[in-house]
């Protein structure tokens, strides 16, 4: 079967595609996933401690998430970590989100949402991040200072 013969051209030469002539088995205008899951993680993380919030394997989306920090005592070095399908974004310092101004959805996969110096952070994780394998969100406490970070956090992701 000639691949143009699906295609037709009208008086004005605009170009259409015969679709029902293909006879497609289904035809895909949005990403095929499953329904929308949530996964919550709550928990206290020590000083100089790494934990992984939440960790998906399998092939999906992710239609976003936020981090909300609780600290007690000065804490000056709290990270985030992304790693999709094995590859690690940057590590970001909250910190430093904070000094950079970035606090609107979309500005970086990671965006400031509430900060108040030393009490408390919210961050949001950005939607629309696909991934073939996993994906994985790790969280540093580095700061040494006997600070303790309780965690509350959510993802909402899908798989295929």
């Amino acid at each position: 079967m000639h691949f143009w013969r699906f295609f037709k051209r009208d008086a004005l030469q605009n170009l259409s595609i015969d679709l029902a002539s293909q006879a497609l088995a289904q035809m895909t205008i949005r990403p095929k996933y499953g329904s929308c899951r949530s996964l919550m993680y709550e928990d206290n993380i020590a000083e100089s401690s790494t934990v992984t919030i939440f960790s998906i394997s399998g092939k999906g989306m992710v239609y976003g998430g936020h981090i909300h920090h609780d600290f007690t005592g000065t804490n000056n070095y709290i990270a985030l970590k992304v790693v999709v399908d094995g590859q690690s974004t940057w590590t970001e310092n909250l910190l430093k989100l904070h000094e950079r101004k970035i606090r609107k959805t979309g500005m970086w996969y990671l965006w400031e949402e509430d900060y108040t110096a030393n009490t408390e952070y919210t961050q949001g994780i950005m939607g629309e991040i696909t991934f073939e394998s996993s994906y994985a969100v790790t969280i540093y406490n580095l700061t040494g200072s006997g600070a303790q970070d309780t965690i509350y956090a959510r993802l909402l992701y899908a798989l295929l």
